[in-house]
């Protein structure tokens, strides 16, 4: 919605990590949420992105015997899966952004700033810019009113990830 109202044309793209629960979950977020208002329309044609192979290419180089950064290393090879499939796709369209929901208030190591300026450095470095409206959101109930107040449901259908958690303070 604020990518929407800042003039953008948004483009949703749900990946296939192979590792996450109720796969229709994100296209019921979609319909429930932002699909049922005529003055907005978000494309959902990429509704199921195949990164499988890509994230355990990224999984099987980055692996550690250190156990205690498993969990950690598969957010990495997931989300660099990701924001691969997505420059690339961005690339084949003619796109000039690529965005995404990070907020650094969710304590996953990939959503800190370190991480999230090295992926827009990548980005870039591909004539794309990495958009991250929410990153520094740190109140759920503020996101849950700014949906509201647009007309749109506050609930999320968002499929549960059986691999991520977040970091430890």
């Amino acid at each position: 919605i604020r990518l929407y109202k800042a003039g953008y044309n948004v483009h949703f793209i749900h990946f296939d990590n192979g590792h996450m629960l109720d796969q229709n979950k994100p296209y019921l977020t979609f319909l429930e949420t932002f699909n049922k208002d005529k003055d907005y329309y978000f494309d959902y044609s990429l509704s199921s992105v195949d990164i499988k192979d890509l994230f355990n290419e990224y999984f099987n180089e980055f692996k550690s015997n250190d156990q205690s950064l498993e969990s950690e290393i598969r957010c990495l090879s997931c989300r660099m899966a990701m924001y691969t499939k997505a420059i690339e796709i961005a690339k084949e369209r003619g796109y000039k952004y690529i965005a995404e929901g990070a907020r650094t208030s969710q304590k996953f190591m990939l959503e800190q700033l370190p991480i999230i300026t090295r992926i827009k450095d990548l980005a870039s470095s591909q004539g794309i810019k990495l958009l991250c409206p929410v990153l520094y959101v740190d109140d759920d109930q503020k996101l849950i009113e700014e949906l509201l107040s647009s007309g749109h449901s506050s609930k999320t259908w968002e499929s549960k990830c059986l691999i991520g958690r977040p970091a430890k303070d």
